[in-house]
């Protein structure tokens, strides 16, 4: 029988106190950051013998692992009642941001610390996960009856008790919980005194609960793959479940020293197909104590240690935001826990009074009206995700799936505008529709909601086909920046090619080749005549020549490129890299210089 929702009220937020450290405070050996520092509630991470699972009737059961101190309180894990699909809390929108946990209490906020709001007012909860939607959160509550999975919908609407995580003798002990990005599983740790972690999924699809392995660190996703620090504490990062069967440890993943954690940033939108991953690293000082530092490798920053009084928590979670805060649990001397949030841009620290276990947001964080160079960037970023629901769904509101179902899909973006409600960015897609070659104009407006980057379709015009050469070079014409010539010239019987244009556009410049299949003795050939920056970079050394039309040009040298041809022009040199047009083919070298021929002479003809 399914557990009846649970609705709470949603407090109204109070004021937040941050404190931020600059850098040279962070080099002062024994200096603290001034603060108020309430006294400690909530959820108190208690440690205890890592489980191993034996065979039972209903449930996977856990016990104590051979060589750990004390005797385990045994616990099961039984299978919860499924969860279809639209039937977690949700709310109406993603929720772009921070959760963390605070007094008891769930909280987001901004990149920044700021706009920190209470969503849901609970005792004993912890570990907030984001779904892959950024619509729901599930968290860790401690119950009279041991640790329970909870969820919430993002904006704190609605929240719903799932069912037990192992029973009384694991209370205190689940924590890491980590949602894949493919919302069918959450990951999640059991702790044991020795440090180490045993690393569980639960199939929300099913209910039921497996068994990964033993870790270090608590549970990450970095793509389909779940990874966790090795165990014993080493130098690598272990993948602990790639296709389900295999093990497989990648050294690479991690710094030197001894990984606790991992975690994939989320931020597509921000900077391309980067995905950062940081680890937080374990060193253990002359005196015995604690330290942590985070590192990105592929930031080539070296670490950052924790403010003067501090120490990061190593078990309090990891949350790093692409080309934003890093944020972890930092732990004063009194024991008292703050969020740290740290910019390795800055090398500044912000402190959250009070908070644990932050975890960030997969939806597009905006502080801010976007500027039109980010604006462009994510519309060129979501057109070639469009067709990936669940990432395109978290930017675009009304998302229509068939909108870009383009095959061979191309895109050539125009000058952003401002526009109310943000920046508008023009848009030319193209591809195979079907059978026909076709192009579509959309235009996108880049707004934000809600510290949420939000993309609206202003217009979309009518799939239109490309069925001519004419059509082709009408579409061309109308959509780059650079002159457009038609070929001319050409043998009878030609005709576009399946992909007949190509267009692309960087900084301001958009330029394009059209694709034609020219009669040849041993079958059809493409020919392509290429518009904007036509030299001829990597390819065959090219040749000084003169086209009849008395223009410069320069060509393949037929020593070096056999059966392909190249002719562009006009040319300043050999070394030319900017010349506006060209002609190449696998065809003979008089046929490619006689089209260039007669593309120029119209070319002069237009001019006068």
């Amino acid at each position: 029988m399914a557990t009846p929702a649970v609705s709470l009220p949603i407090p109204r937020p109070r004021s937040v106190r941050v404190a931020v450290v600059p850098p040279d405070l962070l080099r002062a050996a024994g200096r603290a950051v001034a603060r108020v520092a309430p006294p400690l509630l909530g959820l108190a991470l208690l440690v205890s013998t890592v489980a191993l699972p034996l065979a039972t009737a209903g449930g996977a059961r856990v016990g104590a692992v051979p060589g750990s101190r004390g005797a385990a309180r045994a616990g099961a894990f039984h299978r919860l009642p499924a969860l279809a699909p639209g039937a977690l809390p949700a709310s109406s929108e993603p929720v772009a941001g921070m959760a963390f946990v605070r007094c008891t209490s769930l909280w987001t906020a901004l990149p920044d610390g700021s706009a920190a709001r209470r969503i849901l007012g609970a005792t004993a909860i912890g570990w907030p996960t984001f779904s892959p939607d950024g619509r729901s959160i599930a968290f860790v509550a401690e119950r009279p009856g041991g640790p329970e999975l909870w969820i919430a919908a993002a904006d704190g609407s609605r929240v719903e008790a799932v069912g037990p995580l192992g029973g009384r003798g694991l209370s205190g002990r689940v924590g890491g919980l980590a949602w894949s990005p493919d919302g069918r599983t959450l990951a999640f740790a059991v702790a044991s005194e020795e440090g180490l972690r045993e690393i569980w999924t639960l199939d929300l699809r099913t209910g039921a609960f497996e068994r990964i392995g033993v870790a270090a660190g608590n549970p990450a996703w970095v793509g389909e793959a779940l990874v966790a620090a090795e165990a014993p504490p080493g130098d690598d990062l272990r993948i602990l479940s790639g296709d389900r069967r295999q093990r497989w440890t990648v050294r690479r993943m991690s710094s030197e020293g001894l990984d606790l954690a991992a975690a994939s940033s989320p931020g597509w939108w921000i900077s391309g197909w980067r995905h950062d991953t940081a680890t937080l690293r374990r060193a253990v000082g002359g005196d015995g104590a604690w330290r942590g530092a985070v590192e990105l490798e592929t930031r080539g920053w070296d670490g950052a240690e924790p403010p003067p009084g501090w120490t990061i928590d190593p078990w309090g979670g990891l949350a790093v935001l692409e080309a934003g805060p890093v944020a972890v649990t930092l732990i004063d001397a009194a024991g008292g826990r703050d969020l740290g949030l740290f910019d390795p841009a800055t090398g500044r620290w912000t402190l959250e009074e009070y908070g644990w276990n932050p975890v960030w947001s997969p939806a597009p964080v905006a502080q801010g009206p976007p500027g039109e160079v980010r604006a462009a960037s994510l519309v060129r970023q979501l057109v070639w995700r469009w067709e990936e629901r669940a990432e395109a769904g978290l930017v675009v509101e009304g998302y229509r799936p068939g909108l870009l179902r383009f095959d061979h899909l191309g895109a050539v973006l125009g000058p952003p505008s401002p526009r109310e409600g943000g920046v508008a960015v023009p848009t030319a897609v193209f591809g195979r529709w079907g059978e026909t070659f076709a192009s579509r104009r959309i235009t996108f407006l880049v707004g934000a909601e809600d510290g949420r980057a939000v993309v609206r379709v202003l217009a979309a015009s009518p799939v239109r086909p490309i069925r001519t050469i004419a059509d082709a070079v009408r579409f061309l014409d109308r959509t780059l920046t650079v002159p457009v010539l038609a070929p001319a010239g050409l043998p009878a019987g030609t005709r576009l090619a399946r992909n007949a244009v190509e267009a692309w556009s960087w900084r301001g410049r958009a330029e394009g080749s059209l694709n034609l299949r020219v009669p040849a003795p041993e079958g059809p050939t493409t020919l392509t005549v290429r518009y904007g920056s036509a030299g001829f970079g990597c390819g065959p050394s090219p040749v000084p020549i003169e086209l009849p039309t008395g223009t410069p040009a320069i060509a393949t040298d037929p020593a070096e490129s056999g059966t392909y041809s190249q002719v562009a022009f006009p040319a300043a040199g050999p070394r030319d890299g900017s010349v506006p047009f060209s002609v190449s083919g696998e065809l003979p070298r008089e046929q490619v210089l006689a089209v260039a021929a007669a593309m120029d002479a119209a070319r002069l003809a237009a001019r006068g």
